[in-house]
């Protein structure tokens, strides 16, 4: 079995300067950097072998991914059952909700709580804003904007992140110089 790399429980300061410890269940782990094969029926076996693994799941779904989108969302789904804070789990429900079914509600709610649970995720980050952006709300934009600057200043060479904001530049309405 592959060892599990942990996160300590993280804590933060309040107003007074008081500090809070947040409980290791919402704290996502630190996953090590490992590449898993692509082939379906090996990851099959993998999942078969691994029942409870989320990553096992979340790997065997991106392989069903354009093939087979509402089973990828099963997969996806049962990662979330075993493990409910595994944000890769949540971004890549939130890009089938949102982009494939066209359940722009679902798909937002899945980034935001990616987000709520690692704020720094850059993939997070950028499929949020590019909902945002897509509804065409001028509202909605200001805050896609500072998504795409918060994804770049974290991660400058994300190229779907660059290749997005630029899209959104392009696309949205000058400010009134009148």
């Amino acid at each position: 079995p592959r060892a599990q790399a942990e996160s300590p429980p993280r804590t933060t300061g309040g107003e007074g300067g008081e500090r809070f410890e947040v409980p290791p269940e919402l704290v996502p782990r630190r996953r090590p950097s490992m590449v898993i094969s692509q082939d379906p029926a090996l990851l099959r076996e993998l999942v078969r072998r691994n029942p409870q693994d989320p990553d096992a799941w979340c790997a065997l779904a991106s392989t069903m991914l354009a093939s087979d989108p509402g089973g990828a969302m099963g997969a996806y789904q049962r990662a979330l059952e075993l493990e409910p804070s595994h944000v890769l789990a949540l971004n890549n429900a939130g890009h089938i909700h949102a982009s494939v079914r066209g359940e722009v509600g679902e798909g937002e709610a899945c980034y935001r709580k990616a987000l709520l649970l690692d704020p720094a995720n850059t993939a997070a980050k950028v499929n949020l804003a590019v909902l945002l952006y897509s509804q065409k709300e001028p509202p909605a934009w200001q805050e896609a904007e500072e998504l795409f600057v918060g994804a770049l200043e974290g991660e400058p060479e994300h190229y779907q992140g660059m290749i997005n904001y630029a899209n959104f530049l392009l696309e949205r309405p000058l400010p009134d110089l009148d």
